[in-house]
């Protein structure tokens, strides 16, 4: 016989992060015919008091008589009597308790569809997955915050090592001063040479601001561009899918969810597969045969958000799921 473990049985705690409660009551209702979303359990309680008094007494009388010259009797008879007065009180108190599924209802609809998840690698268009893996995530809304070049120019500033455009050309003329004035002094020489060092220092390190700039006004226009076309959204990028989230329904605030950055932990996702990433290939569909057709004008922000993603590393797999997720958790 086996030896029970107690730790068997111990509830895993889950860290939900984002459940779409509209879409699971919706797979929900399609069990049991309907949705139980509030359950009451009813408990009563009856108490019975009995009081009980009992009263009696007993009675007699002496009697006697007889025939003369013949008999002569006498006796005594008595009667008991006893009354029992009970009284009866009974109370009997109801309460109910609501119990409201809530986050619960995910493992519900976890144990319904258990025989209908379909493994990642094998997911088309239209099954429900449910499966674990490390991820990146992408708000691209608080990126276009952060990377907004009125917002980072001023920070860059603020640098020690930054020389305003004003010090170095003061730096330039103080250099042709003490050039027209020195001497062969080896002194004159070490000043111009200091000189001309800091001149070269603070001309490399303002070249590599510049440089940054540039590059983050790159991401803002990339980031501006997803933040626009996917609004209130946040891509979970992982190894074979891409998970397309509501931002309103996450559980965290946009300051929390930039702590989940390269994040160790695996997150647990379920979701139904809506798309597959080489459906919308813009490139191969469309660019390659340098014409559109006409259904296809209100898909090319669709496409051109497949080449940004595959072309930025969001998208890791050429033919990655699109997932609308359900819940997601650790």
């Amino acid at each position: 016989m086996e030896k029970h473990d107690d730790t068997e049985t111990k509830k895993l705690l889950r860290e939900y992060i984002y459940v779409d409660t509209d879409l699971m009551n919706s797979l929900l209702a399609q069990f049991d015919e309907g949705l139980s979303t509030l359950t009451t359990r009813m408990n009563e309680k009856t108490s019975i008091l009995t009081q009980a008094a009992t009263m009696g007494g007993r009675e007699s009388a002496q009697i006697g008589g007889g025939v003369p010259g013949l008999a002569n009797s006498s006796g005594t008879v008595g009667r008991s009597h006893s009354e029992t007065d009970q009284n009866s009180k009974q109370d009997r108190n109801q309460y109910s308790e609501n119990i409201v599924y809530g986050d619960y209802g995910v493992e519900i609809l976890e144990g319904y569809l258990m025989d209908q998840f379909v493994p990642v690698e094998n997911a088309i268009p239209g099954d429900v997955v449910c499966y674990s893996d490390h991820f990146f995530l992408y708000d691209f809304e608080s990126l276009e915050a952060g990377t907004n070049p009125q917002t980072i120019d001023p920070v860059m500033r603020l640098s020690t090592d930054n020389v305003s455009d004003e010090d170095l050309k003061g730096y330039k003329k103080q250099l042709r001063f003490m050039q027209s004035k020195a001497q062969n002094a080896s002194h004159s020489k070490e000043q111009i040479e200091a000189l001309m060092d800091k001149i070269k220092d603070a001309e490399q390190k303002n070249a590599e601001n510049k440089t940054s700039q540039e590059n983050f006004k790159s991401v803002y226009a990339i980031v501006s561009f997803f933040s626009k076309s996917m609004p209130n959204s946040v891509i979970v990028s992982t190894a074979e899918t891409i998970v397309f989230a509501k931002k309103s329904l996450f559980r965290l605030s946009p300051s929390q969810l930039q702590m989940l950055q390269k994040n160790p932990r695996t997150l647990h996702i379920m979701g139904i597969v809506e798309n597959k990433s080489d459906n919308t290939d813009w490139e191969r569909q469309v660019l390659a045969d340098a014409q559109m057709e006409p259904h296809d004008i209100g898909a090319i922000a669709t496409y051109l958000s497949s080449i940004a993603l595959t072309n930025f590393g969001i998208s890791q797999k050429k033919d990655s799921l699109r997932v609308r997720p359900i819940s997601m958790y650790f």
